[in-house]
């Protein structure tokens, strides 16, 4: 998997993230009902463009340095993530149009005509922003793998970066905690046969997730950060 091909892939679901919020901000505008809700998803969405900002920049850093490494368990774990940010692309394709088809205005009652069509669609924007965190948190996983690897990588690390790694390492399980949950929600609520298209996205990105997971364990194994304090000469 080639740099450019993530660097787009993520630039692509950047793009959809602030169509998905002007559209969400319009529905917000129109509807006093939709305040709470739209406000929810919005920070979800913002949240997401959040991560993603960061893993532009983290990869611009990697592909400046080194480039990406394109076989072994990193190479999987490369193209384990350009499928997951194009099924997360998909997802907020699905939003936006739901959020247009909310947005619809009408010549008679438009206000409460749309407060009634948020009303109906409420099942369907939960399980958007069940997906949406979902979609964050495995990107966020991902990075702070990456941004260890990195940090940890450098020659001539010392025992100087300890403590920021041992916090970037607490991070990172609890991050593995909460994904490894929303996860099985997910898989669980897409677990009609109308649903397969999303479980198998899901299913995808739990893949992404376990590839995520295993560079990590490779990289705490092999780095170890010695005190020089510590050793005997």
């Amino acid at each position: 998997m080639d740099a450019l091909s993530i660097t787009t892939g993520v630039l692509t679901l950047l793009s959809a993230c602030i169509t998905v919020s002007i559209e969400l901000k319009r529905l917000k505008q129109g509807s006093a009902e939709a305040g709470t809700t739209i406000n929810a998803l919005l920070s979800d969405v913002n949240g997401l463009r959040t991560v993603l900002q960061s893993m532009e920049t983290t990869f611009d850093e990697i592909e400046t340095r080194e480039g990406f490494q394109k076989t072994g368990h990193i190479g999987a774990h490369w193209q384990n993530l350009n499928e997951s940010l194009h099924d997360a692309y998909e997802t907020l394709v699905e939003l936006e149009t739901l959020a247009k088809s909310l947005n619809r205005s009408v010549t008679v009652l438009d206000g409460p005509r749309r407060s009634m069509r948020l009303q109906a669609a409420t099942t369907q924007i939960v399980n958007h922003r069940q997906q949406i965190q979902t979609y964050r948190d495995a990107m966020q996983f991902s990075l702070q793998t990456i941004i260890f690897w990195n940090t940890m990588s450098i020659k001539d690390t010392t025992c100087k970066v300890l403590p920021s790694m041992e916090a970037l390492d607490q991070n990172i399980d609890r991050l593995a905690s909460n994904l490894e949950v929303k996860l099985q929600g997910l898989l669980n609520l897409f677990s009609s046969p109308e649903q397969q298209p999303r479980k198998d996205a899901i299913e995808r990105l739990n893949v992404f997730v376990k590839s995520a997971a295993i560079k990590y364990i490779l990289f705490d194994s092999a780095y170890t950060v010695i005190d020089p304090d510590d050793i005997n000469i």
